[in-house]
């Protein structure tokens, strides 16, 4: 009996032993770990101060440089000041919003045409627009919020890029389809729909029209990619849904808060 005892203590002894290595390899991995996301976070943060030395006139300081050097009025450096874990997606959503430009231009170009040879002024007075607003806004409400939120890796400022995103999302189907019967007319935007009457009309104008129509299209695959690469990108920093929408709501409350002290106030 003792001798059985001693067996079963002796086997004990071994596991908790075995349990105790494990417990002993796991916090070492972890802390290997955390040692290497240091590691590579100061040496982020080293590039990006050299970087922006680099890019930032006398003294460091930044200089705007975007969107043109003779007229700037932000500074935008993606290799500077975004995370390289973000400059992917950040890069990517550049791409849609240049893409969105030259669509929206080409469109301008386009209705002008319709204008010039159909009279078209109602669509030609909703093409500017089209392009006066959407071009700064989309700057201002999406762009630019996907830039702060990937700089400061900030799941909130994420969280409203992409509430903003899905209404750029949207137009882009809106644009591409270019239904009748909608503000503006049909030919306000070069979506399918009115394409082949376009063609019909005039060759060149059809051509214009055309153009505009592929650039919308490439701008809507860039910006679906974009999304799917933006949302890796923000789960890769631990970032999840539910915690920013509770965030999101959480700031919406203040908001509303805020201002129904103000008015009691007033």
């Amino acid at each position: 009996r003792g001798f059985g005892f001693g067996a079963f203590g002796g086997g004990g002894g071994g596991g908790s032993s075995g349990g105790g290595d494990k417990s002993l390899a796991a916090q070492r991995k972890e802390l290997e770990k955390r040692e290497a996301d240091i590691a590579r976070r100061e040496r982020e943060l080293a590039a990006r101060e050299a970087s922006m030395r680099a890019n930032g006139g006398s003294g460091g300081q930044q200089v705007n440089n975007w969107p043109f050097k003779f007229w700037a009025f932000a500074y935008h450096n993606i290799d500077a000041e975004i995370p390289p874990q973000h400059q992917k997606a950040v890069r990517v959503c550049y791409y849609s919003y240049v893409c969105l430009f030259l669509a929206l231009f080409m469109n301008l170009l386009a209705v002008t045409g319709a204008f010039i040879t159909d009279g078209r002024i109602v669509s030609w007075l909703m093409a500017i627009i089209y392009f006066v607003v959407g071009v700064p806004g989309a700057y201002f409400i999406w762009y630019r919020r996907l830039y702060m939120a990937a700089k400061n890796d900030s799941g909130l400022k994420f969280g409203w890029f992409f509430l903003m995103y899905l209404g750029h999302l949207a137009f882009m189907v809106y644009a591409c389809i270019s239904p009748p019967g909608t503000a503006g007319e049909q030919w306000s935007l070069a979506g399918m729909m009115v394409l082949r009457s376009a063609l019909n009309k005039d060759k060149i104008l059809g051509a214009f029209y055309a153009v505009a129509f592929c650039l919308f299209m490439l701008d809507a695959v860039v910006s679906v990619v974009s999304m799917r690469l933006v949302w890796t990108s923000f789960r890769s920093g631990g970032h999840s849904a539910s915690t920013v929408g509770a965030q999101m709501g959480a700031q919406a409350a203040s908001g509303a808060a805020g201002r129904s002290a103000l008015r009691s106030v007033v």
